[in-house]
């Protein structure tokens, strides 16, 4: 099925005027960064790659969008790249995967199943923010960060908010930050919608066990918020 495109792709001239790629393949779209290319690809929204089967492959190239529109995929790979919504949307029909030195960062939506592969990143907000997403898996060597300055998510910490399921197969949490909370601080860094528990844990962090980073001493809970969310309880300084 050939690939139909709307809206416009962007890649912006390297040294010597070479740029990124874009090859149109009988069923997906690959962006590949050419070696002493530049680095950076603007995707100018709206725009859609439709049609079953078609998706965006991002290799060694760091991805934003822009123009306030709706980015539209039936599937995404990103790898050594950063792929950044930039607070617009991204609807994926089927996965979106991320894989070695890929990350997932900024605000706004992306829809539909997200899977954080090895070695791979998920990092919500621009210091802070929220980002949206779909079905959510962090596998085992993934990491989730997220800066936590103050107790308002949004403004003072990163957050993401979940549309779906929750599965934490061993994944990293890397917390950055952290201020001299009080007792009944409540960070919800992963607001899970429903009423489906999360499934699994980070790694090495237990219901219940302790935390602590920076100025912020607590614990860590896989039924916080409404009674499904990743929250950080606040604990008085010792």
């Amino acid at each position: 099925m050939p690939v139909s495109l709307s809206g416009a792709a962007s890649p912006a001239p390297g040294p010597e005027g070479s740029v990124a790629e874009i090859v149109k393949f009988q069923r997906h779209i690959q962006i590949r960064f050419f070696q002493g290319g530049n680095d950076l690809l603007t995707l100018e929204t709206p725009l859609s790659l439709s049609g079953a089967g078609n998706g965006l492959i991002l290799n060694n190239i760091d991805v934003v969008l822009s123009g306030g529109g709706e980015l539209g995929l039936d599937a995404l790979s990103v790898t050594e790249g950063n792929f950044d919504s930039s607070g617009g949307t991204t609807v994926v029909a089927t996965e979106a995967n991320f894989f070695e030195n890929g990350t997932l960062s900024g605000t706004g939506t992306l829809s539909g199943v997200v899977n954080m592969n090895l070695d791979s990143t998920l990092d919500p907000g621009v210091s802070p923010g929220t980002l949206a997403a779909g079905d959510l898996t962090l596998e085992t060597g993934s990491v989730f960060t997220a800066e936590v300055d103050g107790p308002t998510p949004d403004t003072e910490y990163d957050q993401v908010v979940v549309n779906g399921t929750v599965t934490l197969n061993g994944a990293t949490l890397n917390l950055l930050g952290g201020y001299a909370n009080a007792l009944e601080d409540i960070i919800v860094l992963i607001d899970n919608d429903g009423t489906d528990l999360v499934s699994g844990t980070f790694d090495g962090l237990a219901e219940g066990d302790e935390i602590a980073f920076g100025d912020f001493s607590g614990t860590i809970t896989y039924t916080g918020g409404d009674g499904n969310d990743v929250a950080l309880l606040g604990t008085p300084a010792q």
